[in-house]
């Protein structure tokens, strides 16, 4: 591992679990919870995902937790960096293109076989696509990596 990929990871403070995980599981960026304690899915949403996890019988300790955005939007606002049209069309900034970058660049180090979308601007991130909700349960291949 470079130097670079090593600071990289370093910095993402909102992100959690082995390399070697089987699953990365991305959401968008972290809460008011995350950004106070600065850890990955520790609010509430993160207690509905270890239940979640645990009830399918996954491990959260043997998966990889990611974000796209490594900060705490204001009023949990997303639409400075990046918005879609009524037709999922996406207009993003250099900020969201930076943080895609970096998240391609931190999964790349994974080993992971799964990586799970965790809100329509990570499918978008991942996949291209926008619409989460329609799509659970689908298998999309990557546009990212």
């Amino acid at each position: 591992m470079t130097p670079e990929i090593q600071a990289l990871l370093e910095r993402a403070i909102f992100t959690e679990g082995p390399l070697d995980a089987d699953v990365v599981l991305v959401g968008e960026a972290p809460g008011y919870q995350e950004s106070l304690k600065g850890g990955a899915f520790i609010g509430p949403a993160g207690e509905l995902l270890t239940q979640l996890l645990s009830s399918a019988g996954i491990n959260r300790g043997r998966c990889r937790l990611e974000n796209v955005f490594q900060f705490h939007p204001e009023q949990d606002d997303l639409t400075p960096y990046i918005k879609f049209n009524n037709r999922g069309a996406a207009a993003h900034t250099p900020l969201y293109e930076r943080a895609r970058e970096e998240l391609r660049l931190r999964l790349l180090q994974t080993s992971a076989n799964v990586i799970v979308p965790l809100g329509n601007i990570a499918l978008y991130t991942l996949a291209g696509l926008t619409g989460i909700t329609k799509r659970r349960g689908s298998i999309y291949p990557s546009t990212l990596l």
